[in-house]
């Protein structure tokens, strides 16, 4: 992605390399997953996967530091 998102922007966010699309019933265009958010690994060790990086800031949400 050329501009940081919002999840890029977060400590718990690891982003993919490339997204990943795949085709999926009742979406038209598919589903395309940019990342996953791993606010809940260290006490419930998931991952959620990320569909919009700059969809708005989530409870877990940390600023990470500046890259």
């Amino acid at each position: 992605m050329n501009t940081e998102t919002r999840c890029e922007k977060c400590k718990h966010y690891a982003a993919l390399a490339a997204p990943f699309h795949y085709a999926k019933d009742g979406y038209p265009v598919g589903v395309t997953v940019y990342g996953f958010c791993a606010k809940d690994a260290k006490s419930r060790f998931v991952f959620y996967p990320v569909y919009l990086p700059d969809g708005g800031v989530c409870k877990g949400f940390k600023k990470g530091r500046s890259v």
